[in-house]
């Protein structure tokens, strides 16, 4: 019983070592990381039919999330309509900070769209195409 006891901790013991090493291990089949980024001038704007998500730094019950109407508007706690479309994210959180300086000290607002409209995920599927459709058309050509 007493040879069991050691013998039983160092297999344990290897096994452990066995697993933080095997985690540590990188994959050598990861494509590299791009450079740059494909489009590095690219904003978002907001569209119709998108949610977004409003936070309001210290101050949850200000926070929502908002869908954009199809006038292109949202309605927000202590701020009437605002024009969302059009603009991005954090244009439209500098605006509702403007507005809730009315109401509270120093307000720090961030915008996350959450979900885009169907009119922006097809515009963004054929957009990822345009490259491949562009090659098809000029080597027909």
């Amino acid at each position: 019983m007493s040879i069991m006891k050691p013998l039983i901790i160092a297999l344990c013991t290897s096994a452990s070592l066995t697993g933080l090493l095997a985690g540590c291990a990188t994959p050598a089949n990861l494509p590299e990381a791009p450079a740059k980024a494909a489009q590095p001038d690219y904003l978002y704007k907001i569209g119709p039919g998108d949610l977004l998500q409003i936070s309001v730094w210290r101050h949850p019950e200000l926070s929502a999330n908002l869908p954009v109407r199809p006038d292109g508007k949202i309605t927000s706690p202590l701020i009437e309509d605002l024009v969302a479309i059009g603009r991005t994210p954090a244009e439209l959180a500098r605006e509702i900070e403007d507005k809730l300086k009315k109401y509270i000290r120093d307000p720090s607002v961030s915008i996350a769209v959450t979900s885009l409209s169907a009119t922006h995920r097809r515009r963004f599927a054929l957009s990822d195409r345009l490259p491949s459709l562009r090659q098809s058309i000029t080597s027909r050509a």
